[in-house]
Formats: structure tokens, sequence, C-alpha cells
């Protein structure tokens, strides 16, 4: 039964359904269910998939851009291994910038070199909701931050 006290549907042989879990490790399910007239159980568990964050070029997409700009935002809810990189024209610094609202940002001490025509990359763990980049100069950059569970 759905949270909203509706019965859950059936699609192509598959239970439309989804276990939200506020972490990795958080995702204990106590239930009495059955699927194909199978008991789940501890030997016959439901999979719970958590799904990576972000898309190629989320951030810039070989976009020309002025010192200080920030690109759009990414939702890494659920996920806090994060991962940015890409390629810039020409040499500036990319800092990472933190916010919980999507509306308060803060800058990390997370930041990557971009040399001139050269890609770049850089992987850290956070706790924050959404991330985005902060330019140091003008250039013309394509950018991608991405993360997993």
């Amino acid at each position: 039964m759905a949270s909203d006290g509706t019965a859950l549907t059936e699609t192509g042989g598959k239970l439309d359904a989804a276990i939200v879990c506020a972490a990795h490790d958080d995702c204990n399910v106590n239930a009495n269910m059955q699927i194909a007239n199978t008991d789940v159980a501890t030997g016959n568990p439901v999979p719970v998939v958590f799904a990576a964050a972000g898309s190629h070029a989320n951030c810039w997409d070989a976009d020309t851009i002025a010192a200080n700009d920030v690109s759009p935002s990414v939702d890494l809810q659920y996920t806090s291994a994060v991962s940015l990189f890409g390629q810039s024209l020409a040499g500036i610094t990319l800092t990472v910038q933190v916010s919980q609202d999507n509306t308060a940002w803060y800058d990390s001490t997370n930041s990557v070199y971009a040399g001139g025509g050269t890609d770049f990359y850089a992987a850290f763990t956070t706790g924050a909701r959404y991330a985005r980049l902060k330019t140091s100069d003008a250039c013309t950059i394509t950018a991608t931050i991405a993360g997993k569970p």
C-alpha cells in the first residue's frame, strides 16, 4: 500500500514502488510483502537502488562564462561521493560551493585548477544537498558534477 493509502500498481510484471532512505546505511525495511506469490524475506530481499546524481555537462557545456560566474546547481540528495570534471580553454580555478536549501551558498575547501586546454578532475565527499561551481576567471568551459551513494 502506498503512503497515501492507495494500492500499488503493477506495470510490465514489476511492482511500482520505491523505498527512499535518508542515507545508504538507513535502509532497513520491515514489511510483510509478496511479489509474484513469493514472500519477500531475508533470503529474498527487495532490491534497493540508489540513483546517481548529475549528467554530462550539467554545469556548463562549452559555455563562455565571466569571472566569478556560478554554474547551475546539482541536487546531490542521497549521494556523498562527488566528482567534478571537464575541460577549460583558459587556466582557471573552480571552487565548489555547497548549499542545503539551494538558496544560501558557501564556498567549500574543495577546488580544482583547470589548465587551459586540458582536462580537470577532482573528487570529494559532502553531506550538502546541493553543489555548484564558481570560476575564478572568464573562460570557455565544459564541466560536470556527478555523485554516487
